[in-house]
């Protein structure tokens, strides 16, 4: 292990010098194409483990866009629910019906392999605990938007209500995506998703936020290192079907710090 972290360290000394101002062209033309396809990588990657579902990324995706809908309902509507925000209102339900169709797909194909492992059965747990607390939260929407369509006054959810129960749901589907890995390397993709993959997606992918991109790059870096090392260095071989992904995401990643420090 000491090994490893020293291996690291010399490893980001290289990019020790600041990073240089990106312009939003740069970023866009340059770097936001080699982090979607980053996102494609670990995807890849991921569905290699025995019985990891696909779905858990359109899961994803939709729990990205209940987010992006309810914060377009708390600009509209910085206090109480009314007729303003009702079209974010009925686009989270329908998101939120979307994931339901999507959790229902997945159980009715749901499967065990022989080699696969307890983390199944720990995914398939987390999810029906974010299907349950978005079952909730539509219930509730659905019943708001028809006070509002029928001009009545409802105290029974606040937008900051709201906001909490979409980020716990959005903490919950962050954490379905590690569930389903094995335990044995569980703990090292929790660490890259966490603080890797999932900040690019959120952050450099959704937001645009070339800012976050280059304030942030020693700590992105340091953790995509510290799983390819583990992946490639430390284990006795690479997981089957992961060194193509592995290597995919390794070049991208460095072709975004080339144009970043302007080497």
């Amino acid at each position: 292990m000491r090994l490893l972290i020293l291996a690291l360290f010399l490893f980001n000394a290289t990019f020790a010098l600041a990073a240089r101002e990106l312009s939003t062209q740069s970023f866009q033309i340059h770097i936001r194409p080699q982090l979607v396809n980053i996102q494609e990588d670990i995807k890849q990657i991921l569905l290699t483990f025995p019985g990891y579902p696909a779905d858990i990324f359109i899961a994803q995706n939709l729990t990205d866009q209940l987010m992006a809908s309810t914060m377009k309902a708390h600009s509209l509507c910085p206090g109480e629910l009314k007729k303003a925000c009702l079209l974010p209102i009925q686009d989270a339900i329908k998101i939120m019906r979307e994931m339901e169709r999507v959790w229902l797909t997945q159980e009715s194909k749901t499967s065990f392999p022989a080699n696969a492992s307890i983390a199944l059965l720990n995914g398939k747990k987390r999810w029906n605990q974010i299907i349950m607390a978005t079952r909730r939260l539509r219930s509730i929407l659905e019943t708001e938007s028809l006070a509002i369509e029928a001009d009545r006054n409802s105290k029974r959810l606040t937008i900051w209500d709201w906001r909490r129960r979409v980020d716990e749901i959005d903490g919950w589907q962050t954490l379905a995506v590690i569930d389903f890995i094995p335990g044995k390397l569980q703990e090292d993709f929790r660490q890259a998703w966490m603080n890797f993959f999932r900040p690019l997606q959120k952050h450099c992918v959704l937001s645009n936020n070339k800012t976050y991109f280059s304030k942030n790059l020693d700590s992105l870096n340091y953790y995509w290192n510290l799983l390819n090392m583990r992946l490639t260095k430390r284990l006795k071989r690479t997981p089957e079907g992961m060194s193509g992904p592995l290597n995919a995401i390794q070049d991208r990643w460095n072709q975004t710090l080339r144009v970043a420090f302007g080497t």
